[in-house]
């Protein structure tokens, strides 16, 4: 079985930069398609009397996150490799990343991590953590352009 389709979940952080370089790499070995994934988080509760101002900055949170992945996506397109950018909104970042690479039949999700182990990461609930943990989709880890972890 080869790989012929990744999900890169992508923030725009230094970690997540790691694995962009990483995915590259990759896709120029095996001609993998990749599909950058990144989340627009939405609070599942918000006051009422604030909605205006969330509304304003969620336009320039979107905005951000637009030019993080068209700047990603320039770094496969500069490598004449196959990808498409795909935001999506959601109130948990891990599910919709599992989500998005179930529908989409994904053989491999790539991500970063901070390197927080043991107790630290679940206080902290990364979202590299929660993606190992509950994906069906087998997970590779980058950390500092190390393999941390992967299941299958």
């Amino acid at each position: 079985m080869g790989i012929k389709k990744i999900v890169l979940a992508y923030d725009g952080s230094d970690n997540s930069a790691n694995a962009l370089k990483w995915t590259v790499d990759f896709a120029l070995q095996t001609g993998a398609d990749t599909d950058i994934v990144m989340v627009l988080e939405k609070p599942t509760v918000y006051p009422l009397e604030e909605i205006g101002q969330y509304i304003h900055m969620e336009a320039a949170y979107k905005e951000k996150l637009t030019m993080l992945i068209n700047t990603a996506a320039e770094t496969f397109q500069a490598q004449k490799l196959k990808e498409r950018s795909i935001i999506i909104s959601g109130s948990d970042p891990a599910e919709e990343i599992i989500n998005y690479a179930q529908q989409n039949h994904a053989d491999l999700i790539v991500c970063g991590t901070r390197g927080f182990g043991g107790f630290k990461s679940l206080l902290i609930g990364s979202v590299a953590h929660r993606l190992v943990t509950y994906s069906n989709v087998p997970v590779l880890v980058i950390r500092s352009k190390k393999l941390v972890s992967a299941t299958t």
